[in-house]
């Protein structure tokens, strides 16, 4: 059975306007684990914080919980209707960056996205288990699994300057 269309696959969606959640950052990526696990990563060992549990036990009343940052992974948007996650070392320019994991898009990645994401040059990670069963009970069990964190945008350099597309 598949519910919400996620059952094994590899699933990717932009996200927008997250500021009004207090995350710190306004756009991001969404991803199943699929693709993580096809490539022996395990997205448990990421140091992502656990949605539910992690938010829960980390925000004290009325504050914010500070999500982790992890610089030496980079969304990269270079391809047409992709978005990739590169690992780089964090400060360091490379020809031939590593490919954590991709996914493709039906459509082009809307421009005001592409410019959210190019002016904070970091955006929400999120990554959820792509099987579904009735141990979730509902779309918020489900969701208390996503892990989440903020990575680093890859900046690439032509003739024309500077940009990430």
């Amino acid at each position: 059975m598949s519910t919400f269309g996620i059952e094994n696959a590899n699933v990717w969606a932009r996200l927008s306007n997250l500021a009004a959640f207090g995350v710190g950052v306004d756009v991001g990526l969404f991803t199943t684990d699929v693709e993580w696990l096809s490539r022996g990563i395990d997205p448990d060992k990421l140091g992502l914080l656990q949605m539910g549990p992690g938010l829960r036990e980390n925000t004290p009343d009325g504050e914010l919980v500070e999500l982790p940052f992890h610089d030496d992974l980079l969304i990269d948007l270079h391809v047409r209707r992709t978005a990739r996650l590169l690992r780089i070392p964090p400060g360091e320019m490379v020809d031939d960056p590593e490919v954590v994991v991709e996914g493709t898009f039906d459509d082009e990645h809307p421009s005001e996205w592409v410019d959210e994401l190019f002016r904070e040059m970091r955006g929400l990670l999120a990554v959820a288990p792509s099987g579904w069963d009735d141990s979730f009970g509902s779309l918020a069990g489900w969701m208390d699994t996503w892990r989440v964190g903020v990575v680093g945008v890859a900046r690439r350099m032509t003739s024309e300057g500077v940009g990430i597309v």
